[in-house]
C-alpha cells in the first residue's frame, strides 16, 4: 500500500528541520532553550508528534539563523519533485 502523499510530505518537511539543526551544530535541548521551550517541544515536532504554526517554525529557523525563505523555497522544490512521481 502506497504511502499517504501528505504523510510524506510531513516527513520531508521534519527530516529538513532536524538536517537544519544538525547542520547548525544544535541539540535538540539546546535548540529548545534557544527559543525557550522544552526539548520535549522539539523532539515531538522532529517526530512528527505535534505540527508547527508559522511562528513557531519561524522562530525554529531564526535560532539556526535560517531565513524563512530559502528553508520554504529549499522544501516547495523537494515537495515538487515528490508532486511530479
Amino acid at each position: 500500500m502506497a504511502k499517504d502523499p501528505d504523510l510524506l510530505k510531513h516527513q520531508i518537511l521534519r527530516e529538513m528541520l532536524q538536517l537544519r539543526r544538525k547542520k547548525a551544530g544544535l541539540t535538540q535541548r539546546q535548540l529548545a532553550e534557544i527559543i525557550d521551550k522544552p526539548q520535549s517541544w522539539v523532539c515531538r515536532h522532529e517526530r512528527g508528534d505535534l505540527r508547527m504554526d508559522y511562528l513557531e517554525l519561524r522562530a525554529y529557523l531564526q535560532a539556526l539563523d535560517v531565513s524563512v525563505v530559502s528553508f520554504v523555497s529549499a522544501l516547495e522544490r523537494k515537495l515538487a519533485k515528490l508532486d511530479e512521481q
